[in-house]
């Protein structure tokens, strides 16, 4: 048993540091999805004519805007 010990012990090393890589990728990966919903959610209010601030926007940049729509095809 003892000659195995430095296996399982090299084993479990590797098990934490690929576990800690997918839970790395991961985090990203939600934080990234996060990003784009912010970002589409910022556009829709544009289509819909407003700025956060609430002031109104011509109609060329709300026309940019629903072209801009299309780069978020996930939503």
């Amino acid at each position: 048993m003892r000659e195995y010990l430095s296996y399982l012990t090299a084993l479990g090393a590797m098990v934490a540091f690929l576990f800690s890589v997918y839970q790395y990728i991961d985090t990203r990966r939600a934080a990234e999805r996060n990003h784009r919903f912010d970002q589409f959610h910022r556009v829709f209010g544009w289509v819909a004519g407003r700025t956060p601030d609430g002031q109104h926007l011509v109609d060329t940049q709300q026309a940019m805007a629903v072209y801009e729509l299309s780069e978020f095809r996930e939503y």
